[in-house]
């Protein structure tokens, strides 16, 4: 391939990397672009990432250690990467590389996604909050077409990241991670979530509610979730009951439906303009991390709500989900000190936004503070949600 001026960017590189053939697909794509003359920031390799000892306890070391990863990967993500190449091979997409996509999607910077895998939920396609984060809603399937995907997405964006400020979390994060990056990092600096201002719940506030929806049992605990912050004076948003979910999710198992295949691409598209909307007007997002694996679109909705300046609160109950070690991508962006083990605890947790730190006002009615991309989508999603408060009528009466 002939050596462009283009091709001298700098490319994030994030998937999965927990085994030997994991990093061995992340590793074979770098070939490629830096054949191309790409140059490539792969945070297995080139991050902070090997001081991860494994699941969190949700304070101490572990804690600072989480967040540092999440810093330095930030930094170098946004202050220096001219797009993200997104692997996401195997049974649900990596968390780690899931924050980044959705941050480098928030910010303007532009998004590959790379799939040679045949495993697929919604009937042949991902979910929509994931593939919603490249412009084309589409992936790139041969490793030999990755350095044109790569050009082709730079040039449509115009590296508009550039010009792109981001909120005082996210920049406090980013300026953490130059420091570790700077090697002048000293404990003293790591961000403290334990010095929260306390604010009183306003009853105008929306919390997002984000999580597994996909049986009986987890709809019924995210119900929950959202009957208990509604108790303490918050509105919610419950993607299955107030979003395009509400209208398409009984229907996803329907053979016939999905014959239509343009009209599921479009349903795509509306519940990630909807539920990005959404997100970008709560005061706080609130993710239901209980499972054997996080839900991968609550994974996207946590990173957008960061890269968007909003708090986010995990939620995990104690349990044989200890087992399973939480990314410290997804353990990095979390608000407060340490995850909610109860539903009780939340609507505490949801008071206790530090507005120095995050900016809470609804973001749609500033539109000039939004990327082109995002201007766009949000105008849809607002179309959108007004349409179903008018047809609210046809919402199924039960989802399953």
């Amino acid at each position: 391939m002939r050596r462009n001026k283009i091709y001298d960017g700098l490319i994030y590189c994030a998937g999965p990397a927990a085994f030997s053939q994991d990093r061995w697909q992340l590793l074979d794509l770098d070939a490629r672009m830096t054949a191309a003359g790409f140059r490539t920031y792969i945070p297995f390799r080139d991050g902070l990432d090997g001081l991860y000892p494994g699941a969190p306890d949700g304070e101490g070391q572990d804690q600072v250690r989480a967040r540092s990863i999440l810093a330095f990967n930030l930094y170098r993500l946004v202050e220096a990467c001219d797009a993200l190449v997104y692997i996401i091979n195997g049974r649900v997409p990596d968390e780690g590389g899931l924050i980044a996509a959705a941050v480098a999607f928030m910010t303007g910077i532009p998004v590959v996604l790379f799939k040679q895998d045949h495993r697929s939920v919604f009937h042949g396609f991902d979910n929509a909050m994931i593939t919603g984060l490249s412009r084309t809603f589409s992936t790139v399937r041969r490793p030999e077409q990755i350095c044109r995907a790569i050009v082709r997405e730079i040039k449509k964006t115009g590296r508009q990241k550039k010009t792109r400020s981001v909120p005082p979390a996210m920049a406090a994060a980013i300026a953490q991670g130059k420091a570790l990056a700077d090697g002048l990092y000293s404990g003293d600096t790591i961000l403290n979530s334990n010095e929260l201002s306390m604010v009183s719940p306003d009853s105008n506030g929306m919390v997002y509610c984000s999580g597994p929806l996909f049986c009986p049992g987890e709809i019924q605990a995210m119900a929950a979730m959202a009957r208990r912050l509604e108790d303490a004076g918050w509105s919610t948003y419950l993607p299955h009951r107030d979003g395009v979910e509400a209208f398409v999710m009984k229907n996803t198992d329907s053979y016939p439906v999905n014959l239509f295949r343009p009209l599921v691409r479009f349903g795509h598209r509306l519940v990630f303009a909807v539920d990005v909307y959404h997100i970008l007007k709560c005061r706080c997002l609130v993710f239901n991390l209980n499972g054997r694996v996080p839900d991968e679109g609550g994974v996207a909705e946590i990173g957008l709500a960061f890269a968007a300046g909003k708090p986010v609160i995990l939620y995990r109950e104690p349990g044989l989900s200890d087992r399973n070690a939480v990314d410290p991508m997804v353990f990095g962006v979390m608000a407060p000190a340490r995850a909610a083990t109860a539903i009780d605890q939340i609507p505490g947790q949801a008071a206790a936004i530090p507005p120095d730190q995050y900016r809470t006002e609804d973001l749609t009615a500033t539109a000039a503070n939004l990327p082109p991309h995002l201007k766009s989508l949000v105008r849809l999603g607002a179309r959108a949600t007004r349409t179903m408060k008018r047809i609210g009528f046809l919402k199924p009466k039960n989802l399953f």
